[in-house]
């Protein structure tokens, strides 16, 4: 049955001009958005697999399920105009989607019957002619107002800034609108500072040298930048970080680039999030003690430098500041793990501090980057799961940015109409290389694992099985997925739950644990989820240990730490009070694990709470991610190598050199690697503009 015209509940759908009529508003959808709800509209009420929905609306072409979601997310985003409550298409786990509402073909609906002509009374003649009067001015008015009426998109528009090769990241408009100003990274860490004009869409290079620079803010009059700078990418124990304050003339520096003027030279606190004052002086945040933050304004015309204290709740990390109404807005971390917002205001001399209510999908580990609208009456917050509005209650209402959760560093133009924010996409893929392939030299040839344009992360080899679970966004949400020598296959179908990259296996090799918004969470094989409630605020899951217990990470009042916990009782213990990026035990009571600064350590609680490093070790992973494996340590360096190190005899040896862009090794079964590797990595900016964003 090809359907032309036909109404879902009380709404028309035209689908030879790809719209939907909502109250005498026509919204228009793709093609292909239309073309899936056709198919829905022929089984109301039944189940329409994703495999038929796949191969009918695309005719056998290959695409990914994320495609598919897309058109779903596209049609479920117009009939919310119609009843925001009303769950229009269902989604049944891992089997497809159904139409809840009615359908009424228009040509079996009795609003259009063919008038049979037949001798009639005067009277009654004119009466008809009366009635087909008031239906054509009706049809006039009705089409008039459809032709009238604004199409309002499914989804915003985005527009590219940049398309270097290069990766950019943190821009911002400057104050006046013509210009961009934003950083150009060469690796992970060094960048430039760079400006676009947006009416000549050229590009030009502000600094003279590369740096470990922070974010560039605007002077309000545009003709100065200022940033932060750290002395260099690692941390070493010969040459601690050290951070500085610069400022660049704009207008020089648009000449011919310019080394960056220090303003305040290598202070051992930390320094961040440079805002350029209305009165000329410099905030930013800084570090009083390790566990408190304060807001510093500093004069550079009488090199003066004061601190405001006890304005926030908690330790603050992030800050804004909004020039036209010399207001500030920081984002702050309890004991608790809430977070909050202050808003300060100097002219004024007060403070209003919210605690800020996280939506479902947000993890209090999450951190929330923040930007003034121009009105100041909310704010634009970013997370790892896009983008928010943000209240100065404290609410956070989710933006329609059609589904794109890679969105970072959002700040608003001048005039609120537009949103400029750094685009990730990171293709990242799994590959293994054997033990033997080692031995015989045989390392340039690796095999590829469930191989997909989208990131695949962290692979697990099952315990007494033949299956390895990793993570995965190629449906648009990261999501765990097996994959065997036959196939592969979805575990976990939840757009709602934010999964951690890292997961592991149980220890019989029938359950998976990870991280969501919620905590600690296990899955069986059949997709079954369960939620282990604790007091502990659970970063990540290092390993499972026992069938009882597990090594994680997590935050307890505020302190980070590693830690053993039972899912049965809810029990937890400390193991070292540290802020741990990667960890294993050894054995009962020992344990070995890598802090921040990249160093490794081991700790035997029998003996003393006090750990050994490793100095062998120091800065010889790339990524957070090692593998222990019957007494022997393994990891990737820098320099792409493979290498292990024996605990017992203190050997370190290199094994072999791998693919330049190789990340990290994930695990070792004795016999076989797993090896992330990145792809392709890109970083843009880009501008959107949405109705959400011009309030």
């Amino acid at each position: 049955m090809e359907l032309k015209q036909f109404l879902i509940a009380d709404h028309l759908v035209d689908v030879t001009r790809n719209h939907i009529v909502i109250d005498q508003q026509a919204y228009t959808l793709p093609p292909k958005a239309i073309a899936v709800l056709c198919e829905l509209a022929k089984q109301p009420g039944e189940v329409v697999s994703f495999e038929q929905l796949l191969n009918t609306v695309w005719h056998n072409r290959v695409v990914s399920l994320n495609t598919l979601q897309r058109c779903i997310f596209q049609v479920r985003q117009v009939f919310k105009y119609a009843d925001r409550d009303l769950e229009f298409i269902k989604t049944h786990s891992k089997k497809g989607y159904s139409l809840e509402v009615p359908v009424t073909s228009i040509a079996n609906k009795p609003v259009a019957r063919k008038v049979v002509r037949k001798n009639r009374p005067r009277a009654a003649k004119f009466a008809v002619a009366a009635l087909m009067v008031l239906i054509v001015a009706f049809t006039s008015t009705f089409i008039a107002k459809l032709k009238l009426s604004p199409q309002i998109p499914s989804q915003p528009h985005f527009t590219p800034i940049t398309t270097s090769d290069a990766w950019d990241a943190n821009a911002s408009y400057s104050p006046d609108g013509k210009w961009i100003a934003f950083q150009r990274f060469s690796d992970n860490c060094h960048s430039q500072l760079w400006v676009k004009n947006l009416t000549s869409h050229k590009e030009f290079r502000l600094t003279a040298i590369q740096g470990v620079y922070g974010k560039p803010s605007w002077s309000p009059d545009t003709k100065r930048l200022t940033f932060t700078e750290r002395s260099h990418c690692k941390a070493q124990q010969s040459s601690p970080f050290c951070w500085s304050l610069n400022t660049l003339e704009f207008e020089t520096a648009l000449n011919t680039p310019q080394t960056p003027r220090t303003v305040i030279a290598c202070k051992e606190k930390p320094m961040w999030r440079a805002n350029w004052m209305k009165n000329g002086e410099i905030s930013y945040l800084s570090h009083l003690r390790p566990q408190q933050t304060v807001l510093s304004l500093f004069n550079p015309k009488e090199n003066i430098n004061n601190t405001i204290n006890h304005i926030q709740k908690g330790k603050s990390y992030t800050l804004d500041y909004l020039a036209s109404k010399n207001i500030f807005a920081l984002v702050s971390i309890d004991e608790h793990n809430s977070h909050h917002l202050t808003i300060y205001s100097p002219d004024k001399a007060t403070t209003s501090t919210a605690k800020i209510a996280l939506p479902y999908e947000l993890s209090p580990l999450q951190p929330i980057d923040i930007s003034f609208h121009p009105s100041g009456e909310y704010l634009l917050a970013s997370t790892t799961n896009g983008l928010y509005r943000l209240e100065t209650s404290g609410k956070m209402v989710t933006l329609d940015t059609g589904g794109r959760k890679n969105l970072r560093g959002a700040a608003f133009s001048a005039d609120g109409r537009h949103i400029l924010a750094t685009q990730i996409h990171a293709d990242t893929d799994i590959f293994t290389l054997s033990l033997a392939q080692i031995r015989n030299h045989q390392t340039a040839i690796t095999k590829k694992v469930a191989r997909t344009i989208m990131g695949e992360d962290n692979p697990q080899f099952q315990p007494h099985g033949d299956h390895i679970a990793f993570t995965s966004t190629r449906t648009g949400s990261r999501q765990i997925w097996l994959y065997n020598s036959q196939s592969v296959s979805q575990l976990t179908n939840s757009q709602h739950d934010n999964i951690s990259k890292r997961i592991a296996w149980s220890p019989t090799g029938n359950e998976i644990a990870g991280t969501t918004q919620k905590g600690l969470t296990l899955w069986s094989l059949e997709g079954e989820k369960t939620f282990i409630s604790d007091s502990l605020a659970i970063d990540s899951v290092m390993q499972w240990l026992t069938p009882t217990t597990l090594l994680v990470t997590a935050r307890e009042n505020g302190q980070a730490g590693l830690y053993i916990i039972n899912k049965d009782t809810k029990e937890a213990s400390l193991v070292v009070s540290e802020n741990v990026v990667w960890a294993a035990q050894v054995d009962d009571g020992h344990f070995i694990y890598q802090d921040m600064s990249k160093r490794f350590w081991f700790i035997n609680l029998n003996i003393s709470p006090f750990p050994t490093e490793l100095r062998e070790l120091r800065d010889q992973l790339a990524q957070p991610f090692a593998v222990y494996n019957d007494g022997i340590l393994y990891g990737v360096n820098n320099n792409n190598q493979l290498w292990s190190y024996h605990l017992n005899k203190k050997i370190y040896q290199r094994l072999t050199t791998i693919p330049s862009n190789s990340r990290y090794l994930a695990d070792f079964n004795g016999e076989t690697f797993l090896f992330t590797q990145m792809h392709l990595l890109q970083k843009n900016i880009v501008s959107l503009n949405m109705p959400d964003a011009q309030n």
